[in-house]
């Protein structure tokens, strides 16, 4: 069926193809043998016979718009002719002009003749002139100038020069009385010998300090000693308590291993049943109803089947049973890790191998005893602390009557300081008089000094004056309105107004006859352009000129105008050469051909070469489109007689729509087996899948299950609702970590004190190294000794982390707390923390002693009794 179809539809394919081929045949065909066809090839040949005739026909156009050109720029250039004959007029008006205005010039230049050369030295005269002006004004002003300063000098100057060398004697004698009576104190001063008694004071002052660290040494001797004995006997009993929790510990473990095997087979019990039970109760869920028959006992089910609550009965007893087992094997693992863990802190706790290596009390006896050689005593008994006494008695003693000694001496000192002040503000007035002797002579020197200039002056200018009279009088000549040398100034007015006329007069008269000379030449050669324009064009002898005015360039206009004229009359007779030959050209062509025209050719112009182009490939394509539709029919004809020989055998029934109804009708049935297999195929797949999920669903059941044991384990050891247990273990850890680097620090401030942190809980304690290393509350240290603990957990918690790092600490007072040498250790651990962690400290503090240890300081001093106080910065800032 599909076959006979299929051949059905092309043959009606291929009928209708080779009918459409022969009716696009006839079309092209009609369109070659059609008139409008016809005529377009006639005009494509005339187009292509007549190329020559229509160019000659284009250029006789262009000759003879050429010479209609020609002959309106001739007549325009006659326009231009006329206004260069009037300016030619016009510039030999101005050639009569330029010689009458230098004939008038001439004139007043003869007048002129006998003071020309006064007018051509007239700067050197002006000059000597205003030398003898100035010169006389000079004098005048120098002669007044000298009386003045010699009245100036006997009534001034020279009173003020006595009086002040008198004062000068009589501050010198003054002076010479007080510095014979400082000299004498100062005698008194240097015999009491100062320096050497400070020197004895701050020896006394030594020895007194050496003294008191010698006696604290001691003390502390006797404490490290009665400590170690005490830390001995504490470390024997805390033995002993040890090792009964270590026997207890191991007694406990086979009753664990008791209860664990006794919990672990009720839990397999209950695990079992509880399994049996939930299976059983599952399946008789899913199967049985009530009203169906029980499988085992074949009796009618009334009534529903139990519950959850109701089986959870069935293993009651067992359940409870596993959790008895479960609490007892809890409370003895519980009971173990808690005496494990008090082993374990006693263990670590308990350090009998650190008491035998402590060396604390050996360190104290070294210490005493550098302490008392220092004091002048090489060995410690039970005389020492006697003899140390009287030595600080009569040290004491010493120092008091040296400091009396040294406060008279330094009342002498001040007195003699006081007295030198004195003289030296004498010094210093002796100094302003003399000077004011000095400034008193140099303004009676300045003064006769300007005197002799004005002297001076006064004879160099009359010399001046003399000398340029001598010297105009050579040169000035004739009759003038005012006499030179009675008014000099005037005169030197006028003459220079004069010379500049004449000068003037004479420059214009020589640029006047430059320009004659120029417009002369100017004119005869325009005169010879013209001409030569009016013999190339001797009908413009009859034009004439508009106006006689000035014309700019009138030589380059006249030249260019020839130059238009001669190029004009070349192109006109160009032109009429061109048209003449073109015309006969043209004339010749239409006796040959007598089938075109005048007019036929004119019409062809109208067409351009594209126009043509266009129509010739018009004309091919037509003629080309009749081969292609051929050769198209020619192609349909032959697969249709193909087609015809591969003919089925058809029923009397058969035609193109039954065929389609009778496979549409089986395509149907095809479908639908093809959709009932998809369907089994996806449910084997969807059962695949279950079964695979199945599995997979169990395998991360046993996963969570591992990893809730685990975390469920965890929960019993740190877990709470709250986060207690959680926080106070890592709040361990945090305060271990800033104990341990406290005690860094502490290490360096003394080798007493060490912190601990008592297992269990967050109280800090000491560890005291002079009483055996045994453990007591903060509190119990004195004021000093907790000033070093708060400041190594101050530095030890800067310290934390990087990103809450402490670079800058401040520390108010503490330091009154601290003297000797745990003061110096303070200051040396606080100075290291620039250099070794780039940190900086300040600290505030009235101790007097740190002083002397902070080079850098900022010091607020208060004035008398008032709110102010002067800030002052060591070292001083510049």
């Amino acid at each position: 069926d599909v076959a006979k179809r299929d051949w059905l539809s092309k043959n009606n394919v291929l009928n209708k193809g080779k009918d459409d081929a022969a009716a696009a045949w006839r079309l092209a065909n009609d369109v070659v043998e059609s008139e409008d066809f016809k005529q377009k090839e006639k005009t494509v040949k005339d187009w292509n016979s007549t190329i020559d005739a229509r160019l000659w026909i284009s250029e006789v156009k262009r000759a003879t718009s050429a010479l209609e050109a020609q002959k309106k720029a001739l007549e325009e250039l006659a326009d231009t002719y006329s206004v260069l004959s009037g300016g030619q007029k016009y510039a030999e008006k101005e050639v009569g002009q330029i010689e009458d205005e230098i004939r008038e010039i001439e004139t007043f230049v003869n007048a002129q003749a006998d003071k020309v050369s006064v007018y051509e030295n007239a700067q050197t005269i002006v000059g000597h002139l205003s030398t003898i002006e100035e010169g006389r004004e000079s004098i005048k002003k120098s002669l007044a100038i000298v009386e003045l300063e010699n009245k100036k000098l006997a009534d001034e100057l020279m009173p003020i020069l006595k009086k002040a060398t008198a004062d000068v004697l009589t501050a010198k004698s003054a002076l010479l009385k007080e510095e014979s009576v400082a000299k004498a104190k100062e005698k008194t001063v240097a015999t009491l010998n100062l320096r050497g008694l400070r020197e004895q004071r701050d020896a006394a002052k030594d020895l007194l300090a050496k003294i008191t660290t010698a006696k604290e040494r001691i003390e502390t001797l006797a404490s490290a000693k009665s400590q170690h004995e005490l830390t001995r006997r504490n470390l024997a009993e805390r033995k002993i308590a040890l090792d009964q929790k270590v026997e207890k510990s191991a007694a406990m473990e086979p009753p664990i291993h008791d209860a664990e095997i006794k919990m672990n087979i009720r839990k397999d019990d209950l695990d079992k049943q509880s399994d049996t039970v939930n299976k059983f109760a599952s399946a008789l869920r899913t199967k049985l109803q009530v009203g169906d028959i029980c499988p085992v006992c074949r009796q009618e089910i009334k009534s529903a089947l139990p519950l959850e609550a109701e089986l959870a009965t069935l293993v009651g007893g067992l359940k409870k049973a596993y959790e008895e087992a479960e609490k007892t094997y809890k409370d003895l693992v519980d009971a173990k890790v808690k005496l494990d863990a008090e082993i374990k802190t006693e263990s670590k706790a308990y350090e009998f191998k650190v008491f035998n290596e402590d060396n604390s009390v050996a360190i104290a006896e070294r210490r005493t005893l550098e302490a008392c050689k220092a004091c002048g005593r090489e060995y410690v008994d039970n005389t020492t602390l006697s003899t140390l006494a009287s030595l600080e008695t009569s040290t004491t003693k010493t120092f008091a009557e040296l400091n009396a000694k040294i406060k008279e001496g330094e009342e002498r000192e001040t007195e003699v300081e006081n007295i030198r002040k004195e003289l030296e503000s004498k010094r210093k007035d002796l100094e302003t008089l003399t000077e004011k002797v000095s400034v008193a002579e140099k303004a009676v020197n300045e003064c006769k000094g300007r005197i002799s200039t004005a002297e001076t002056l006064v004879t160099t200018k009359k010399n001046e004056v003399d000398n340029a009279m001598q010297k105009a009088s050579v040169f000035i000549v004739g009759t003038w309105q005012v006499h030179w040398q009675d008014s000099p100034k005037e005169f030197a007015t006028i003459l220079t107004s004069s010379a500049k006329e004449y000068h003037s007069k004479v420059q214009k008269m020589q640029i006047l006859a430059s320009k004659l000379e120029t417009s002369k030449a100017n004119v005869q050669h325009v005169r010879d352009v013209l001409t030569a324009i009016l013999s190339a064009m001797p009908s413009w002898k009859e034009v004439e000129p508009n106006s006689v005015t000035g014309v700019d360039n009138l030589l380059s206009q006249a030249n260019t105008l020839n130059s238009s004229v001669a190029t004009a009359l070349s192109k006109l007779k160009t032109a009429e050469e061109n048209m003449l030959c073109n015309q006969t050209k043209l004339n010749e062509f239409l006796a040959e051909h007598p089938e075109l025209n005048l007019e036929r050719i004119e019409a062809l112009i109208a067409y351009t070469t594209d126009d043509i182009t266009r129509k010739n490939d018009a004309l091919k394509s037509a003629r080309e489109a009749v081969v292609a539709k051929k050769t198209l029919l020619e192609s349909a004809e032959k697969p249709m007689a193909e087609h015809q020989t591969n003919r089925p055998e058809f029923a009397p029934e058969d035609s193109l729509d039954s065929l389609n109804e009778r496979i549409e009708g089986i395509e149907k049935q095809l479908a639908e087996i093809g959709e009932k297999k998809g369907a089994i195929h996806q449910e084997l797949k969807t059962d695949k899948e279950n079964r695979e999920r199945l599995g997979s669903l169990i395998k991360e059941a046993e996963g969570k299950m591992a990893l809730y044991q685990r975390w469920s384990r965890l929960n019993r050891l740190i877990g709470d609702s709250k986060g207690c247990n959680f926080r106070k273990i890592a709040q361990s850890y945090v305060l271990a970590s800033l104990i341990h680097a406290a005690n860094s620090y502490m290490q360096t401030l003394t080798d007493r004190y060490t912190l601990k942190v008592t297992p269990g809980t967050f109280v800090i304690s000491i560890e005291d190294a002079y009483q055996g290393f045994v453990s007591r509350a903060a509190s119990t240290i004195s004021g000093g000794e907790s000033f070093l603990v708060s400041l190594s957990l101050a530095l030890a918690l800067s310290d934390i982390g990087q990103q809450l790092q402490v670079d800058t600490l401040f520390i108010d007072e503490g330091f009154g707390t601290l003297s000797g040498e745990p003061l110096q250790k303070a200051i040396e651990t606080l100075r290291s923390l620039h250099s070794k962690a780039g940190r900086h400290v300040g600290i505030i503090s009235h101790v007097e002693e740190l002083q002397e240890r902070i080079p850098v300081q900022i010091q607020l001093n208060q004035e008398g009794n008032n709110s102010s106080s002067n800030v002052k910065i060591i070292p001083e800032v510049r």
